[in-house]
């Protein structure tokens, strides 16, 4: 523990959470939707959620019936684009619910920015259960890049039926060909640090000191190092999905605890055969969801799988 954390190596120690509920529980009322807060529980832990219902419903019975539900993916919460995709459900009718995963925005959870993608899953689990109790019968997933994966698991864990149908968005599968192609780009010094970082925190978890982590999105054309390392184009187009005043102070750093998590987190296992019908998108200049991995899920799934592919990188 003396050696780790006299090596300088990007990791930062601290997270905190900022009261935002202003921000989260305000209610809107639009021509388009409404929106109100919601509550309920994940093993546990307090999740928040946004209910977005359409002004003018639907006169379809099908309709009046679905809701779709939504989480963003990796390191990322509710309020960073998940509204756009709620009104526009809601000017076709439809209801959505859009919600944070634990120690995330306005979720409960400690220590904050946890990524735990069995945990993620749990709390998807616990949305499909909780607006199973606001009498939605036909309940649709709709996940983008690690919540692409954690919607197909989601699903396999369900009760058969139990989900309408799933979209899936440029998807993490955790397949071999992106596994491979990451241990390339980050080489054996990178693979060393990662595997440093989940050990370090690790310990501190266990000694109740301050939790420790890194960079979500480092830019790579300067030298950061992160979970994810973009150009300088990327980063910033990701960052420009993001609102200034984030929901609970959110920091780009994740824990390093997670890590061992993640590196066994594999959605391409659960897909296989299967029953519920899929929309997955891909595109061929992915660098961060491997398309080819992507390719290999779907033909694992069989018919009920429908992969459309477009041009592009993830961002």
């Amino acid at each position: 523990i003396c050696v780790l954390d006299s090596w300088d190596s990007g990791h930062v120690q601290g997270f905190y959470r900022l009261n935002t509920d202003h921000i989260s529980q305000e209610k809107i009322e639009t021509d388009v939707y409404s929106r109100e807060v919601m509550y309920y529980e994940s093993e546990g832990v307090r999740i928040e959620a946004w209910h977005y219902t359409p002004t003018i419903r639907s006169t379809s019975p099908a309709f009046q019936s679905t809701v779709v539900v939504l989480g963003d993916g990796l390191g990322a919460q509710k309020d960073f684009g998940l509204p756009k995709y709620s009104i526009a459900y809601a000017a076709e009718g439809i209801a959505s619910v859009a919600f944070d995963y634990r120690s995330f925005g306005g979720s409960d959870g400690e220590p904050r920015h946890l990524i735990s993608p069995s945990r993620h899953v749990q709390d998807w689990k616990a949305t499909i259960r909780h607006v199973q109790t606001l009498g939605y019968t036909k309940i649709i997933l709709q996940g983008t890049s690690y919540a692409g994966g954690h919607v197909i698991v989601a699903t396999a864990d369900s009760a058969p039926g139990s989900i309408t149908a799933v979209i899936s968005q440029v998807p993490f599968m955790g397949g071999p060909v992106g596994k491979r192609k990451r241990f390339a780009r980050i080489g054996v010094s990178g693979t060393l640090r990662t595997l440093a970082l989940f050990v370090k925190d690790s310990v501190h978890a266990l000694l109740g000191r301050t939790p420790v982590g890194a960079r979500i999105a480092g830019n790579k054309d300067l030298g950061e190092w992160g979970l994810m390392e973009l150009s300088t184009e990327d980063y910033y187009l990701r960052k420009a999905k993001h609102p200034l005043l984030k929901l609970g102070g959110h920091q780009n750093m994740f824990l390093g605890r997670g890590i061992g998590d993640m590196l066994t987190y594999r959605p391409i296992d659960y897909i296989s055969n299967f029953s519920t019908p899929t929309v997955i998108t891909a595109l061929k200049d992915d660098d961060l969801c491997e398309y080819q991995d992507i390719v290999l899920a779907v033909e694992s799934c069989g018919k009920n799988c429908e992969l459309l592919t477009l041009n592009g990188g993830h961002w």
